[in-house]
């Protein structure tokens, strides 16, 4: 949960009490590699911080994007 935090306290926009509203909200998952967290054109239902690992994201339009260790955040 460190990670995330830093990451939540990156450029200082969050009071610490935000921060740590947020991050107790957090639930940790470990995911096997090849797993599908969403399907394609659902809606995204979480928000997702890779702590490690890599994590590789599909779009309608067949591009691929790799994220190790950064935060992801999905709107639709």
């Amino acid at each position: 949960m460190e990670k995330l935090k830093a990451a939540l306290a990156f450029g200082g926009i969050l009071a610490a009490s935000d921060i740590d509203l947020l991050a107790a909200s957090f639930k940790l998952r470990q995911v096997k590699a090849g797993t599908y967290i969403e399907e394609l054109h659902e809606v995204a239902s979480e928000i997702l911080f890779v702590e490690s690992g890599i994590l590789r994201l599909l779009g309608a339009d067949i591009y691929e994007v790799f994220y190790q260790g950064a935060p992801i955040f999905c709107k639709s």
